[in-house]
């Protein structure tokens, strides 16, 4: 069961890479169309470039934030053998309402709608790490 905790933080690996891929594309076509000054690359000063590219590298950067949490809680949940059935559905639990979090903010960002799906995720990584708390304290 111990390993079953890095199928989830894998998945949620490959699929930042698929955001991270895509941001590198509409950054490279928005130079090349001329939707981003080369001074906004070099500095990150200038014109500001279109919401969607600026909403894509916004949302990209933010997954070194939260998720920071949700890597370290399932680390941890492996070094201190406390992996559960609980820990493995909370951290697929994260990383499910993380993609459709990054969803809403692709298809039309909206803060209203975008919102629960932040929040429930935290609250996730949250319960992973109070799970981790328990085990660890009770073993």
């Amino acid at each position: 069961m111990m390993a079953s905790i890095v199928a989830p933080m894998c998945a949620y690996s490959f699929f930042l890479f698929l955001v991270w891929s895509l941001l590198g594309y509409v950054r490279v076509a928005g130079g090349l169309r001329g939707e981003i000054p080369p001074e906004y690359f070099r500095v990150g000063q200038g014109p500001r470039p279109s919401d969607r590219i600026v909403d894509i590298h916004h949302h990209f950067s933010n997954q070194f934030e939260l998720p920071i949490l949700f890597y370290l809680g399932c680390i941890l949940a492996l070094v201190t053998e406390s992996v559960d059935q609980a820990s493995i559905v909370l951290a697929w639990t994260f990383v499910g309402l993380r993609i459709v979090h990054t969803a809403i903010i692709l298809v039309k960002n909206d803060p209203k709608r975008r919102v629960g799906p932040y929040v429930l995720s935290g609250l996730s990584a949250f319960a992973i790490w109070a799970n981790i708390f328990r085990n660890v304290l009770w073993s």
